[in-house]
């Protein structure tokens, strides 16, 4: 049985840099390290923005437990556009990345509207237990499910500085600005120009298909729509950063699935695996050439064993697809997409995937 796939669409979003600024010289009071890591960079995003918080202090926190809190100030002249719908209900909670330690503390969060001047977009984390000195944390900022508070970006493009204090409940304690720079589309490629720097660019047609499925034979998808016999580079992905810490690059979307009703999805390769024809299987293997991170592919998709794939993304969660850890100049990496059914495989014409891909500088 054979199935006609309409297409096979990759939406190629490309997040630009997050240049975040430490205080190179250790003062009392001032972060070690901040840095804001938002989940999309482009201005007048008008919801659904999250934050990722790191820092390192400097004193500790000892307001006792839950009388501590977490403040962002945004710029003066960005009123209502990073706090869009001011709330109690923001979802604060505590993680681990970069080797931090998760923020204690049952958390709270709200955000608040500034209006005019001297008054500023502020976001809160508040019920946070007693900090301790130069030890690096890290919390979560997001909507709720049903929100009331709405978090957005400011609608001006380039680079804004969002101060992050810690607060024992009745005084700040420590201090410290993360510059976050917007673009106009994160649908373009973009280079910042600042001190630290990441590239990133999706080199390809942004439309491309598997052509007909069939369950005797193997398919990959190429930039005509009609699909190929043989495995055959879709598009690639460049990336390099002058960050001693290097890049992260995540990929996100569903496996192919129907828009119709009902809405049946071709099941994703879970395992690293060679392909197996009559077998419903979607997958993703990359290869890389260039700069000193050509090693950086995540091993579920690393070719090995050779021509073997894997996907791990979904609608609501992002998979790791490379990991650099050094300054490196452009590294290349080629994606192969490929497909199979079984003879039972449900009927449609309408499958298609919508895959989102973000690099975030290491800094």
């Amino acid at each position: 049985m054979k199935i006609n796939l309409k297409k096979f669409i990759v939406t190629l979003v490309i997040l630009g840099l997050i240049v975040i600024f430490g205080s190179q010289t250790v003062l009392a009071g001032t972060f070690t390290l901040v840095k804001d890591i938002l989940n999309r960079l482009k201005a007048d995003t008008a919801s659904a923005i999250t934050h990722k918080v790191i820092f390192t202090t400097v004193g500790a926190v000892s307001g006792g437990a839950g009388n501590n809190k977490v403040i962002m100030v945004t710029p003066d002249d960005d009123d209502t556009k990073w706090c869009r719908t001011a709330g109690t209900d923001l979802v604060a909670t505590g993680c681990t990345d970069e080797s931090s330690t998760s923020l204690p503390g049952t958390l709270t969060a709200k955000c608040v509207q500034g209006s005019g001047a001297s008054s500023h977009d502020t976001i809160t984390v508040e019920a946070v237990d007693d900090l301790a000195a130069t030890t690096k944390y890290c919390v979560d900022i997001a909507q709720a499910g049903s929100p009331t508070a709405l978090l957005g970006t400011d609608d001006t493009a380039g680079s804004h500085a969002i101060t992050i204090k810690t607060n024992n409940g009745s005084s700040d304690v420590d201090t410290g600005d993360a510059i976050i720079h917007l673009i106009t589309d994160d649908t373009v490629v973009t280079t910042a120009t600042v001190p630290a720097s990441l590239s990133f660019d999706i080199v390809g047609d942004e439309t491309m298909g598997f052509g007909t499925l069939s369950s005797s034979a193997s398919r990959w998808a190429d930039t005509d729509e009609d699909g190929e016999g043989s495995a055959t580079v879709a598009h690639t992905i460049t990336a390099g950063t002058n960050s001693t810490g290097g890049y992260t690059i995540t990929v996100k979307g569903d496996t192919l699935t129907s828009t119709g009703t009902p809405a049946d999805s071709i099941t994703a390769m879970s395992t690293e695996q060679t392909l197996t024809t009559a077998q419903e299987e979607f997958g993703l293997r990359i290869t890389a050439t260039g700069g000193v991170c050509t090693n950086s592919i995540d091993g579920d998709y690393d070719d090995a064993p050779a021509d073997s794939y894997f996907y791990g993304g979904t609608a609501s969660t992002t998979d790791v697809i490379a990991t650099c850890t050094s300054d490196t100049a452009t590294v290349t990496y080629s994606l192969y997409y490929a497909a199979n059914i079984a003879t039972n495989t449900e009927a449609h014409t309408d499958y298609t995937a919508s895959l989102t891909y973000v690099a975030t500088g290491n800094f």
